[in-house]
């Protein structure tokens, strides 16, 4: 759950404008004349999202009322100057062939638990606790039961990738504070301040997912996922689709759509090509179950940036989001059992209009259990009712297709009739 925000007041409102304007005319002028690279950029964008979450984010709930303490200005200042430390540094690092020096892994210590507190006070304990788990599953490696065992990794060997590389903190960039478009002078001065509350929020999210992401590829966990899809389904399909789309999901977490396609079509989709699953549909269903990462807690990204722009609790947007987009989760399912809607030119038109007909069952009935609502709150049976519907719709026997539409229209027409009165003009 997002942390509370207060209001500074006092010396702070100028120091928070200032810092506010001078980090988007950054970002303007490196976004439109100067592009820097990512190590540079980065952490100078992080250092202003860092020491403003200090300043609007109390340590606990029972600070929203007070102005910013001793603790929150070290803290506020330690985040920066850790952050635009790699900025600084960048250079020296690249001639120094990426090898961290012992200044760079103390520094990269101080940034990494500073990153930790901010989580803390934006986002709660929540996803805080999982990265802490992944991070933690770098050190126990050695004493682990076989399939999860590797050969552990060394404090250094952790520091450097977390927080000197693309790989974890600073792999999940998001945008630069955001001016309003009316530009007079009032507007100009007011909106990087509101931008900066509103993104903080949102890029604290995505530095800690950053170690989430950081430990997947630095342990290989991910590729344990998809050399087990086949071994595990034992030669049946809808085992490998479930292990598959458990991967996909997994490998995407915090990753743009590029890089999504890339992975899940390198690692997951030939599994699946292997248990007969026609290629494109085989790559266009990991794709579509890593696209949906976007949209799933814990690491919802596009959600937070949504939550962030509106100034809604993080958490609770992202699971809204998959609340609602349930249906995407059953579409690339729907791919795999009615592959002529993927290849509907070597098809028979009939067999086209089925699939398309059979997919819109599919659709209809898993929103209506995602909202538990048609023209009235659902009950259980309904629910029960539209949860087989789901599953004969996709069954390949013409038969259960049929009770899969009798089934949906039935309680289409039963919620119809149940539906409450109109409210009538007093």
């Amino acid at each position: 759950i997002r942390g509370e925000t207060r209001n500074p007041a006092g010396i702070w409102v100028p120091i928070i404008r200032v810092v506010s304007i001078v980090s988007s005319l950054f970002h303007f002028y490196t976004a439109g004349y100067r592009p820097l690279p990512a190590l540079e950029q980065r952490p100078i964008h992080l250092a202003v999202m860092l020491f403003l979450c200090f300043l609007f984010y109390p340590a606990t709930s029972r600070g929203k009322d007070r102005q910013p303490g001793a603790v929150d200005v070290v803290l506020a200042v330690l985040g920066a100057a850790t952050s635009v430390y790699l900025a600084v540094i960048y250079e020296d690092f690249v001639l120094r062939g990426g090898m961290p020096t012992q200044t760079d892994i103390i520094v990269g210590t101080v940034f990494c638990v500073v990153v930790a507190e901010a989580s803390r006070r934006t986002m709660g304990m929540f996803l805080l606790g999982l990265a802490a788990i992944f991070i933690g599953y770098l050190f126990v490696g050695p004493w682990l039961p076989d399939i999860l065992a590797h050969g552990g990794f060394g404090f250094r060997r952790v520091i450097r990738p977390m927080y000197m590389s693309n790989e974890g903190v600073f792999g999940i960039a998001v945008s630069a504070l955001r001016p309003e478009t009316r530009m007079n002078l009032g507007k100009i001065l007011a909106a990087p301040e509101a931008g900066a509350r509103n993104t903080v929020s949102t890029a604290i999210a995505c530095a800690s997912v950053g170690f989430i992401v950081g430990s997947v590829g630095l342990s290989g966990i991910g590729l344990l996922f998809t050399q087990s899809i086949i071994g595990l389904a034992q030669g049946e399909l809808l085992p490998a689709l479930l292990l598959a789309a458990g991967s996909s999901l997994f490998l995407s977490f915090g990753l743009p759509t590029t890089s999504v396609y890339i992975i899940t079509a390198t690692l997951v989709a030939p599994s699946l090509a292997q248990m007969g699953v026609p290629p494109l549909v085989a790559h266009l269903f990991c794709h579509c179950w890593g696209g949906v990462s976007a949209i799933t807690p814990l690491v919802a990204l596009a959600a937070y940036v949504g939550a962030g722009i509106a100034g809604a609790p993080v958490m609770k947007t992202g699971f809204t989001a998959m609340r609602l987009g349930m249906a995407a989760y059953l579409v690339p399912f729907i791919y795999v059992y009615w592959p002529t809607l993927v290849m509907w030119h070597e098809a028979p038109l009939y067999r086209v209009v089925l699939a398309l007909f059979g997919g819109a069952v599919g659709v209809f009935c898993m929103g209506a259990i995602g909202e538990r609502y048609i023209t009235r709150e659902l009950p259980w049976t309904q629910m029960a009712l539209l949860a087989i519907a789901i599953v004969a719709v996709m069954h390949p026997v013409a038969i259960a297709n049929v009770i899969a539409v009798a089934i949906e229209l039935g309680v289409a027409a039963w919620e119809w009739r149940a539906r409450p009165a109109p409210l009538t003009a007093t």
